[in-house]
């Protein structure tokens, strides 16, 4: 992951672990900083907003919360970076040495319905805004 992010970030290691936090479950700020063990939440939250305008996070909102910072749940947009985290970084030694097919039954499989599901929620809530965006003004979280 380091060679992906040293082109844009001279120094990626903090990025990387508020990656690794989010894509661990971690969806606010304080739980981000504390899992990424960066002390500040507002270094933190300077991290993240790098990482929004890179197009990599992104950010979304309780249903019926107005935008709030302490009410921001974060999430990684790119798929790339999520399957990565997903499924390739805590298997990475195992990759080598596993077959692929094996790999995947035995590694991306059992978590392949969690781990698309997540896409469909994003499908939808886009449908839904597009479709109905006269009668839709807020699209968020349950």
């Amino acid at each position: 992951m380091d060679f992906i992010l040293k082109h844009e970030i001279p120094k990626p290691q903090k990025y990387i672990a508020i990656l690794q936090s989010i894509a661990y479950g971690a969806t606010k700020l304080n739980d981000i900083s504390k899992k990424s063990h960066i002390k500040s939440s507002s270094s933190t939250s300077n991290y993240i907003s790098t990482l929004e305008k890179m197009g990599i996070v992104g950010q979304d909102f309780s249903f019926g919360e107005r935008k709030n910072a302490k009410k921001t749940l974060y999430y990684m947009k790119v798929q790339f970076f999520r399957f990565y985290f997903a499924f390739i970084e805590s298997n990475i030694t195992t990759i080598s040495s596993t077959e692929e097919e094996l790999f995947y039954s035995k590694f991306i499989e059992p978590k392949l319905n969690e781990y698309v599901s997540w896409g469909f929620e994003k499908m939808s809530q886009s449908f839904v805004h597009k479709k109905y965006v006269s009668v839709s003004q807020q699209i968020g979280l349950y």
